[in-house]
């Protein structure tokens, strides 16, 4: 398989809410030594929210920072959602920050998304 295949797997992954198969294959491209790209890696971090593993999300985009691939609006806002699921507040906020450090604009959707966060941490 190549990272179109994993590509293709992993968003079948997402849109099932399979994250951990996800993560699954994503490892499986490293030792494969495939290069995970930004679509992967957003992919991952969509299956990680839709699963509501804020913590799984977070470190999927840690590994995207340290494999230098570039932070895009997708894993943006999923991440940030699965903060708000987590009810992890400071960490949606953190993303913002990170964000725009990063030249990433965020969107309604991540603001929405961060003021969720926060009134799901005051429940």
């Amino acid at each position: 398989p190549d990272t179109i295949t994993y590509n293709a797997a992993i968003a079948a992954c997402e849109r099932g809410r399979r994250w951990a198969q996800a993560a699954a294959a994503a490892a499986e491209m490293v030792q494969r030594e495939l290069r995970p790209d930004v679509i992967v890696f957003s992919a991952l971090v969509t299956a990680c929210e839709k699963a509501t593993r804020w913590a799984a999300a977070l470190g999927a985009l840690e590994t995207m920072r340290r494999r230098g691939i570039r932070l895009d609006i997708v894993a943006l806002n999923s991440s940030i959602s699965a903060c708000e699921k987590g009810a992890r507040w400071s960490d949606a906020l953190g993303l913002l920050a990170v964000a725009r450090r990063g030249r990433l604009q965020p969107d309604t959707i991540s603001h929405n998304a961060a003021i969720s966060a926060l009134a799901a941490a005051r429940q």
